[in-house]
């Protein structure tokens, strides 16, 4: 089994330590970062969409606009959605690939 792994990780720093997959780590680095941009800020419209259930039942009309909806008016605002998705992730592509390649290469 520890050769396996041994094999394994000397093949990974063969290929990234020399820089002959530099721009392929540097993507993938970002698409990840990406990822768990979007990830968090689904995180915080689950736990505002949770605080406002607690509230709810604690008898308060407090809101927080969870995922979107706009307790005033009944709707979706889907332009605010995909405007807060699509930065976290466009946003956490470029810090993600911008600093593994600043840090690896």
């Amino acid at each position: 089994m520890k050769k396996i792994f041994n094999l394994g990780r000397d093949i990974a720093r063969a290929e990234y330590a020399t820089g002959s997959r530099a721009l392929t780590a540097s993507l993938a680095a970002g698409a990840g970062e990406g990822v768990e941009e979007v990830s968090e800020e689904l995180l915080a419209d689950f736990s505002k969409g949770c605080y406002d259930v607690v509230k709810w039942l604690q008898g308060e009309d407090t809101r927080l606009d969870s995922f979107g909806y706009n307790f005033d008016t009944g709707e979706f605002n889907v332009s605010d959605l995909a405007n807060r998705y699509s930065m976290s992730l466009v946003g956490g592509f470029i810090g993600g690939g911008l600093t593994n390649a600043g840090t690896n290469y």
